[in-house]
C-alpha cells in the first residue's frame, strides 16, 4: 500500500487536509495516507522543517511526502519533486528543500505545467503529481532537473573558545526549547571542560546534563541532547518556555570554563 505523508499549516478546524485526504482516495482507495502534521503556524518554514525532517526519515522507502507550507498560489509559483534516498518530497520552491535535508537530493525537479498540471488548485495539484508518482511515472516525467532551486540556511551556532551562542529553533507541545547547538558541535567546543547554559535568567544556570527527563525531579530544570541530537532545555513536567520566556531566535549561550 502506497504511504502518503501530508505536511500542512491548514489546522485541523478546517475543511482543506480533509478535502485534500478525499480527493487522494478518489484516485485510490489503496493510499496509506498519514499526517505529519497540520499545526504548522501559517506560513512557518523553519518550523515546518523541524518537524519534517525529524519525521519523514522513519517512513517506508518510496514513500511520497506532500507538503503545502506558506503555499499561497499564484502564477509564479513554482513546485519541486525531490527524490532523496527512495523518498519523493513535493513542495514549494521557497527554501523548504534546503531545511529539510544538507547533504545532496538525487534529483530535484521543477514542475513544468505545461504538462496539463494546472496551478489554480493547489489541491489538484499535489493529488495529479501524487496519483502519477505512485504509478511509478518518474518525476521527470513533470519537468526539468534543475539545480537553481531555492536555498535557505537556519542560522547556525556561533563558536569561540569560551562560549557557544545558539539560538532557539522550535518550541515542541510541552515547552520544551530546542536550540541549534548540536551534539557534536558541543563535545568539540566544550574539550572537556565544566560548562554553563545560561537559559536567558540569571537564576537558571544549567551545568550538567541529563540522559533523560526522568534524571530529575519533577519540576526541575534540565538540559539534555534530545533524539535529534540537539541541545535541549526542559523541566521534568513543566513548561521551560512559559518558565524562561523563550521563543524562537531567542539566544541560548553555553559558556566553558
Amino acid at each position: 500500500m502506497q504511504v502518503i505523508t501530508l505536511t500542512t499549516d491548514w489546522g485541523i478546524r478546517d475543511f482543506y487536509a480533509a478535502a485534500l485526504k478525499g480527493a487522494l482516495l478518489s484516485v485510490s482507495e489503496n493510499f496509506n495516507i498519514v499526517d505529519i502534521t497540520h499545526q504548522i503556524d501559517p506560513f512557518d518554514l523553519t518550523k515546518a522543517s523541524f518537524v519534517f525532517k525529524n519525521a519523514f526519515h522513519f517512513f517506508p522507502p518510496k514513500s511520497i511526502h506532500l507538503v503545502a507550507v506558506s503555499s499561497q498560489m499564484d502564477n509564479e509559483s513554482s513546485w519541486l519533486i525531490a527524490t532523496y534516498k527512495t523518498h519523493k518530497i513535493v513542495c514549494k520552491d521557497d527554501g523548504f528543500l534546503s531545511l529539510v535535508v544538507t547533504d545532496a537530493f538525487d534529483s530535484v525537479v521543477r514542475v513544468d505545467y505545461s504538462t496539463g498540471l494546472t496551478i489554480t488548485k493547489e489541491r489538484e495539484l499535489m493529488v495529479s503529481i501524487a496519483s502519477g508518482l505512485t504509478k511509478d511515472i518518474s518525476p521527470e516525467s513533470f519537468g526539468p532537473v534543475v539545480t537553481d532551486y531555492r536555498r535557505s540556511n537556519l542560522f547556525a551556532p556561533v563558536i569561540d573558545e569560551a562560549i557557544i551562542k545558539g539560538a532557539v529553533i522550535y518550541v515542541d507541545e510541552f515547552g520544551n526549547v530546542i536550540s541549534n547547538i548540536s551534539h557534536n558541535v558541543f563535545e568539540d567546543a566544550r574539550k572537556g571542560r565544566l560548562f554553563e547554559i545560561d537559559a536567558r535568567k540569571q537564576q537558571y544556570i544549567i551545568n550538567s546534563l541529563n540522559n533523560r527527563y526522568e534524571d530529575s525531579d519533577r519540576g526541575e530544570l534540565l538540559a539534555l541532547f534530545n533524539s535529534s541530537g540537539l541541545l535541549e532545555i526542559s523541566v521534568r513536567h513543566g513548561d521551560a518556555a512559559g518558565l524562561l520566556g523563550l521563543k524562537f531566535g531567542d539566544t541560548v549561550r553555553v559558556m566553558f570554563k
